[in-house]
């Protein structure tokens, strides 16, 4: 079955990324075609990144903290991150999704399971790109 890793997008004191991760994962978890799970990028105490090479280099990073992230999105055969909008909070500090970003969450998740699926072949290595005519 399809892996799909809802990201959280914050890790502030005081942020409210991890209860809308775990509002679109309740949403998600009613669909039949992909496992959802919610990855708090928190408990990796990431760095601003600071490697030489981007984070889908073959070394997956130099310290333990990039590492591990690389370890654990490794796991998924796709993702989305999730940015929090202060409109879909009452006085900015409860969470009450608006009826356009619940109408959107649906629409996404479609979106986000038909691409992983379509790129199944080129993480398998399947598929080959012509380099030299790009």
């Amino acid at each position: 079955m399809t892996r799909i890793a809802i990201v959280t997008g914050s890790v502030r004191p005081g942020r409210h990324s991890l209860t809308v991760a775990d509002w679109v994962k309740s949403i998600a978890d009613k669909r039949s075609d992909a496992q959802v799970e919610v990855v708090d990028i928190a408990d990796f105490q990431l760095p601003v990144w600071k490697e030489a090479v981007p984070p889908s280099g073959a070394s997956g990073g130099s310290t333990e903290q990039s590492k591990a992230w690389s370890q654990r999105m490794g796991e998924f055969d796709g993702f989305t991150v999730l940015m929090s909008l202060f409109h879909d909070f009452e006085g900015f500090t409860k969470f009450a999704p608006s009826k356009p970003a619940t109408a959107a969450v649906g629409p996404m998740l479609d979106n986000l399971v038909l691409w992983t699926k379509a790129m199944e072949a080129v993480r398998a290595g399947e598929f080959e790109v012509d380099r030299k005519a790009a």
